[in-house]
């Protein structure tokens, strides 16, 4: 009888937990050639607190619009070759398992976004070219390029609050700064089962 306790006490325990909610917050500027991104994990009322640097990218500004890269290794080794086409079917072999892959990842995805809350997004930029026009065509395709992210999130996430969006046009110079802010909440059960099943998606694929 006392172990029969034990176990539903820890059965119970198990479960609380499971139903704890984990916050996730993603904060990211740009200003100039400053890049900063931080991703933390809270869990049980801030006990347990990750905190992460983002990878780094560069981001700037030039004539021809925005640009954006990652910090990737050198590629002073890199060789050079020709595909063969007994290469080919195998290749075609894996696209198709990536492919399938993603399908089932989307659902996966999917189903975990109805239980994702979304409390917070902002995002603030300054953005600026030397031609006028061109600034003002750029703000307003940028406002079209968030409103449909935002709405596409919308559609899987449940959103808390509207965003908040702010794109400030600078004229007569290259300009790009960005200020960024997500705080979500999903529960520790939800999210483990989204990671089992990621998992298990990919070792098929394999």
């Amino acid at each position: 009888m006392i172990w029969l306790c034990i176990v539903l006490a820890v059965l119970i325990c198990l479960a609380m937990l499971l139903l704890l909610p984990v916050e996730i917050r993603i904060h990211y500027e740009h200003f100039q050639e400053d890049d900063r991104g931080t991703l933390e994990i809270r869990y049980l009322f801030g006990l347990v607190h990750l905190k992460r640097e983002l990878t780094k990218m560069k981001v700037g500004m030039t004539d021809e619009g925005p640009t954006v890269g990652a910090k990737t290794e050198s590629d002073k080794h890199a060789s050079k070759g020709m595909l063969s086409a007994a290469e080919l079917p195998e290749i075609f072999r894996d696209l198709r398992s990536i492919w399938d892959f993603r399908r089932t990842a989307g659902r996966i995805l999917g189903r975990f976004g109805r239980h994702l809350h979304v409390q917070v997004i902002t995002l603030e930029a300054n953005v600026g070219f030397t031609d006028a026009v061109l600034t003002g065509t750029s703000i307003g395709f940028l406002y079209m390029v968030v409103e449909m992210v935002f709405g596409y999130v919308s559609q899987y996430c449940r959103l808390h609050q509207v965003p908040t969006v702010a794109i400030h046009p600078v004229f007569n110079q290259s300009v790009l700064q960005v200020r960024t802010q997500g705080i979500m909440k999903v529960r520790l059960g939800y999210a483990i089962s989204a990671g089992i099943r990621l998992l298990v998606a990919w070792k098929r694929r394999t």
